[in-house]
């Protein structure tokens, strides 16, 4: 959660208003922890799972 709490500002600083995390399929609690710390994130607008061309399941864009 730290370091995608970094991402995120980072991505932010940058100028991003979308980025992509990759976390994989596993048992789903990494995917979990990620939207879970994403709906409280004052800077997240809105959170999906990726097209399956990239990553689908595994992977959330994020618009910032």
């Amino acid at each position: 959660v730290e370091k995608l709490d970094k991402f995120i500002s980072d991505a932010l600083l940058s100028g991003f208003d979308e980025v992509l995390v990759y976390h994989g399929i596993g048992t789903g609690k990494l995917a979990y922890a990620v939207k879970t710390f994403l709906k409280s994130h004052p800077s997240v607008k809105h959170y999906t799972d990726a097209a399956p061309s990239l990553g689908g399941f595994g992977a959330t864009v994020v618009t910032l």
